[in-house]
């Protein structure tokens, strides 16, 4: 054994060199394990989301603040223009709406009587079309102041009718533009006047019935179309003139008119229904 080595430990140092080992490796900190990483996230993906998600959002804010219109061809636009245009006239009621003829039978008013406007016709047309309340007789010598019947329009007296006179003063005939007058007895013409006052063109007539001076008015004839002079004595039946529209006139007729004494005036279809036909 070399003087420089050191001595052999005994049994018991030995044992007490263990048990300090043991000793410490007993209280020595356990080893802590390393922290697991995290995995990466998707970012390319997490990225192409948010721009779809924005890209969505855009669409639907351009959708509603567009106008509908934007989104349709030219012909659709055109025809919804159109559609709403009929859509307005529809309601309000179509007032724009033009007839391409005229019917034979249109309302019309005048400072007599409320009208029928009808086409141009002829007596034949008249016998064929006529629903009057009376028939005429071609050989009495007192008759109706056209040949054949034809319809009736306004009466004698009081009326509710805004726009004429309320207190008719004679019978408003209808047989249509054109149709001949005919006096209603033998008489002499008082009056022929050719103008555009109330009556328009127009003749009165005086009679001599049952002793009794009676005047007979017919109104709005045609200009031009009066067919005898003041002063002319005329036959029953005979031509006056030819149904107009002149005066306060808005629809071919005649106004006819009685006057007792040559003055005043009373319901002329009565005064016909009583006395036509003898």
């Amino acid at each position: 054994m070399s003087p420089d080595s050191p001595a052999p430990l005994t049994r018991r140092e030995l044992r007490e060199a263990e048990r300090r080992v043991a000793s410490v490796r007993s209280t020595a900190p356990a080893p802590v394990a390393a922290p697991r990483a995290a995995p990466l996230r998707p970012v390319r993906r997490a990225r192409v989301g948010g721009v779809v998600a924005l890209s969505f959002v855009a669409a639907i804010v351009a959708a509603t603040s567009l106008p509908a219109t934007s989104l349709l061809t030219a012909e659709e636009v055109q025809a919804q223009g159109l559609a709403s245009s009929f859509g307005a006239d529809l309601r309000r009621g179509a007032q724009s709406f033009v007839a391409g003829e005229v019917g034979a039978e249109t309302v019309a008013r005048d400072g007599f009587g409320v009208q029928e406007r009808k086409t141009q016709t002829n007596v034949a047309d008249i016998v064929r079309t006529s629903d009057s309340g009376f028939m005429n007789d071609p050989n009495a010598s007192i008759q109706w102041p056209f040949a054949v019947g034809v319809p009736v329009g306004d009466r004698f007296g009081y009326r509710n009718c805004a726009g004429c006179s309320v207190n008719h003063g004679g019978t408003d005939f209808n047989p249509g533009d054109g149709s001949p007058i005919q006096s209603i007895a033998d008489g002499v013409v008082r009056t022929v006047i050719d103008g555009e006052g109330s009556l328009g063109v127009h003749v009165i007539v005086d009679h001599e019935i049952d002793g009794q001076l009676v005047s007979s008015v017919y109104a709005h004839m045609q200009h031009g179309s009066a067919a005898v002079h003041e002063g002319d004595p005329v036959k029953v039946g005979q031509l006056l003139g030819l149904v107009g529209t002149t005066g306060m006139s808005t629809g071919p007729h005649l106004h006819f008119e009685i006057r007792l004494d040559g003055v005043t005036k009373v319901d002329s279809y009565l005064w016909l229904k009583a006395n036509a036909g003898r």
